[in-house]
């Protein structure tokens, strides 16, 4: 560790880093245990060199993150060697693919028990990142098996809200109003599922 600056060349262009020894924050930290997870789950891309950046820049020093900044964007045989041996001098492990596929439900519909954004958005990304990419048994009804069943249910409900507006409702609501509804039942079970599998992936 030391105080000062380092000067890396990549593709030619000159960046600086200003440093002070830091240790990794505790968002940092989150961050980096989210991309270990999903890193079991599907893989990790560009995201791995950007907070590369982010950490070199805020003081973290690090052989590895080094070597991540100055590798090519498409260079896998590089940057992931060199991202799992980060993660494990964090003392981050990568979950296998089951576990993962808990840590990362939790992330998504914790985004959506929080209204972190738009609910019917955070659940498009959800069904686009996990459910689309993972064989969830069903025992009776789409991604039960997982317990994410009712909130699969009410995110394909839309479709019927948005093409049949005057014959489908929700709650009596038809509509702009019934779209708004089905929202807020999202939210709900999302705030559900929370309550009931929060924590699975570490039991």
């Amino acid at each position: 560790m030391f105080s000062g600056t380092l000067q890396i060349v990549r593709q030619g262009v000159v960046k600086t880093f200003r440093w002070t020894p830091q240790v990794i924050s505790d968002s940092d930290r989150d961050e980096l245990n989210l991309l270990a997870t999903r890193h079991g789950f599907t893989g990790v891309g560009c995201e791995v060199r950007e907070i590369a950046d982010h950490l070199l820049n805020s003081g973290v020093d690090s052989d590895d993150l080094v070597t991540i900044y100055l590798a090519d964007a498409d260079d896998r045989d590089t940057i992931i060697p060199a991202f799992e041996r980060f993660l494990q001098t964090c003392g981050i492990a990568i979950p296998d693919r089951d576990t993962a596929v808990w840590r990362v439900l939790e992330h998504h519909i914790g985004l959506i028990a929080s209204r972190a954004g738009n609910p019917r958005d955070l659940c498009r990304r959800m069904v686009d990142e996990v459910y689309y990419q993972y064989d969830f048994r069903c025992n009776e009804y789409a991604g039960d098996s997982h317990g994410i069943h009712h909130l699969i249910g009410n995110f394909f409900g839309f479709d019927d809200l948005m093409d049949r507006p005057n014959e489908v409702s929700c709650n009596g609501k038809y509509g702009t109003d019934a779209i708004v509804e089905l929202e807020n039942e999202l939210v709900n079970a999302a705030i559900a599922w929370m309550d009931e599998f929060r924590g699975r992936a570490n039991s």
